[in-house]
């Protein structure tokens, strides 16, 4: 009578009843949460990404937080990089030599508000940044630059809808300077950022790399970055 009775209870939640009642179906178990360092991980860009032989390395402390910003833009102060939960940036190494200094930083935050807000700031800062003036940067050891910009939209060739594009010259009191190329999308709890620095005006070869590598990521990003993150 025991094994009968265990039996058919089985059967009742197999189908989904419990005492003949509809209305007491059972529901299915909610999708398992993603721990955050995993998720930006798995956004990441990874060698299967890049040509033949090339290869990604994460970058001192690419895994940290503290002490490591992610926006840095105009001395700007953002609200947003307090609510980081995770973080992984990598260089990239080709197996050919290509101009320019590849990396791609993936950054999670605690709520998708809070992943758009970081878009937002960094969007206001890039185009409300005074030209004329020198600004300090948030990363230590970072000389005080002059930043202008040369060109800001969004690419509809990505696959993150809410993304921006800029294209920066960088200058030092020194009189140094290099060439800034940033790719930014955001979807779900996540940031993705890609940068492309140069010493003259990047080619368009370059651009294209570096487009190519966001819609690496971003295809990624649209799978996973709704995923729940504990």
């Amino acid at each position: 009578m025991r094994l009968t009775t265990i039996v058919l209870a089985s059967l009742l939640a197999l189908t989904g009843c419990t005492d003949g009642d509809p209305s007491r179906e059972v529901k299915p178990a909610p999708k398992p949460s993603v721990l955050p360092q995993t998720l930006v991980e798995s956004i990441g860009l990874s060698p299967a990404d890049l040509p033949k032989r090339s290869s990604v390395e994460l970058i001192r402390n690419g895994d940290q937080l503290e002490g490591e910003p992610t926006l840095d833009e105009c001395g700007v102060v953002f609200q947003s990089e307090a609510h980081r939960v995770a973080r992984h940036q990598v260089d990239v190494h080709f197996a050919k030599s290509l101009p320019g200094t590849y990396s791609n930083e993936v950054v999670a935050y605690d709520s998708p508000e809070s992943a758009e807000l970081a878009l937002q700031e960094w969007r206001r800062a890039v185009q409300d940044c005074n030209e004329d003036e020198f600004h300090p940067s948030a990363v230590e050891g970072v000389p005080d630059v002059k930043v202008r910009l040369q060109e800001f939209h969004t690419l509809e060739s990505l696959p993150v809808s809410n993304n921006a594009v800029a294209r920066q010259l960088v200058v030092t009191r020194a009189g140094n300077y290099e060439f800034l190329s940033i790719v930014m999308q955001q979807q779900g709890t996540v940031l993705d950022a890609h940068y492309l620095t140069t010493a003259r005006q990047p080619r368009r070869r370059q651009v294209a790399r570096l487009t190519q590598q966001a819609r690496a990521t971003g295809a990624r990003l649209v799978e996973l970055a709704n995923g729940t993150t504990t």
